[in-house]
């Protein structure tokens, strides 16, 4: 368990969420800032997640609308897409 957790660390250092839904947005055919206006998030919200992490109800709501899960937003799956 904790090799594949080392793992994971170590691809989480490679990953951004911001990264993650930029290309969601280019696949969806959708801007960050209408997604931000459609999930009712404030102007520019998004673009601050590289440095700063966003609340679990935020990550939840960008999830629900591209139909991913939260773990691959937060680059926490690994190569076969699991913990």
């Amino acid at each position: 368990m904790f090799d594949k957790i080392s793992r994971i660390t170590s691809r989480k250092d490679n990953h951004s969420t911001l990264k993650a839904i930029k290309l969601l947005c280019t696949e969806h055919d959708i801007s960050i800032p209408v997604l931000e206006k459609k999930l009712e998030f404030s102007n520019g919200s998004i673009y601050k997640w590289d440095k700063h992490l966003p609340s679990a109800e935020k990550i939840i709501k960008v999830a629900l609308y591209f139909k991913v899960s939260a773990d691959d937003l937060l680059g926490l799956v690994d190569d076969e897409g699991k913990l």
